[in-house]
């Protein structure tokens, strides 16, 4: 975490400002990316491309393929809970390099913000073309990991589809990951509106998160974010009947702010969220 962020900021990422565009998927397609690769390159390639292509239509210039554009991802494949959660974490440089017409020389373009019309249309066409891309290479309408008709899949598509549903599968019986804090029905707030934020169904873009040309520090303190491990270790904790707590980041939404597993419980979490060999999780695209 610590020595990719230094490489990034230091030999990466230029002086500009960069914005960090989150893109969430439904648990089915969250499934089908964290066990192939090659799918999971596949959506990543169209989610960048889209990004993109909208920064080159706000930029305004003519030819569009004129302005370059740059970004690096960071593909993560856990959510807070140690749970299986592929998701996509860019920076992407809010702005386009554009040639100077008299020399050979990039300049950059800052742009403003994204309108919520501009995140809705990147989110729009993002699920249609994953959505075709994926029924291109045969899974089309592909429903609930674990759910009717999953009973010939392997143990790690078990142990996979019962994290992404923060389940456990290996327990006797398998059982919803017990949690400490958790509210009940209408006992409070269970969804906080964000700004800069798209949703689509089970799809979510957010793209509020800002970093100023000159801030390198903050530049690196979001570039370790989203490198950072799946856990802390630092809020593990054995307790004394032998079970473990993992304690939050912040409390979830939902008020829950703890979790508790049996020591094969998290061994399974933890196995679930190993990517496939060969799989790289950090991706650079543009200029």
């Amino acid at each position: 975490m610590s020595d990719v962020a230094a490489h990034l900021v230091d030999f990466v990422l230029p002086h500009a400002p960069t914005r960090q565009w989150v893109l969430s998927m439904p648990r089915a397609i969250r499934f089908l990316l964290a066990r192939d690769a090659k799918l999971l390159g596949g959506a990543h390639k169209i989610f960048i491309q889209e990004v993109f292509r909208d920064l080159r239509r706000r930029s305004g210039v003519k030819p569009a393929g004129t302005a370059r554009c740059g970004a690096v991802t960071a593909i993560q494949r856990y959510g807070g809970a140690i749970n299986l959660n592929v998701h996509f974490h860019s920076m992407v440089l809010d702005g386009v390099y554009v040639a100077d017409g008299r020399s050979d020389e990039l300049r950059f373009m800052p742009l403003n913000p994204p309108s919520q019309e501009d995140l809705d249309r990147v989110l729009e066409r993002v699920v249609k073309r994953i959505g075709d891309f994926l029924a291109r290479k045969g899974y089309a309408g592909f429903g609930d990991p674990g759910g009717d008709g999953f009973e010939d899949q392997d143990l790690l598509a078990w142990v996979q589809a019962a994290s992404i549903r923060e389940w456990t599968t290996l327990s006797d019986p398998p059982h919803k990951v017990d949690v400490i804090g958790r509210r009940g029905p209408g006992e409070g707030p269970d969804w906080v509106e964000k700004p800069f934020t798209a949703e689509n169904g089970s799809w979510s873009l957010h793209a509020g998160v800002r970093i100023r040309k000159g801030d390198r520090k903050g530049l690196e303190q979001l570039c370790r974010y989203l490198l950072r491990p799946p856990f802390a270790e630092e809020r593990l904790e054995r307790l004394p009947d032998g079970r473990v707590l993992y304690r939050f980041r912040r409390p979830r939404v939902d008020g829950s702010t703890h979790l508790i597993l049996e020591p094969v419980e998290l061994l399974e979490k933890l196995a679930a969220l190993i990517p496939p060999p060969r799989a790289h999780l950090v991706s650079l695209a543009g200029l």
